[in-house]
């Protein structure tokens, strides 16, 4: 299965975004054995319903252990509070989830 995470660049506050991406790869290496990063834009809209562009860095990693879901879930919790977001997203075999 293939899993990505999507980790914002700037943060809200606490950490950011260049460190969780290596302590999220030092994970993912030490549990399904490798990862890779790239630099993507992601969109969202604000209140105002204007479009917001944000620089993020996609992790992805195969593995073939179920165990996989569990990580990728984990660790985008620990984006959404080590980055004071209001939600995170990963996927799964290409099929989003927000946390």
């Amino acid at each position: 299965m293939r899993i990505c995470l999507y980790v914002p660049v700037n943060s809200n506050g606490g950490k950011t975004g260049a460190d969780l991406v290596k302590e999220i790869v030092n994970n993912l290496c030490t549990k399904l054995g490798g990862a890779t990063v790239s630099n993507a834009s992601g969109y969202h809209c604000a209140g105002d319903g204007a479009l917001v562009e944000e620089p993020v860095y996609v992790v992805e990693a195969f593995s073939t252990d179920i165990q996989a879901v569990m990580v990728a879930h984990y660790q985008a919790l620990v984006v959404k509070h080590a980055m004071q977001q209001t939600s995170a997203a990963y996927a799964i075999d290409g099929q989003m989830f927000l946390v």
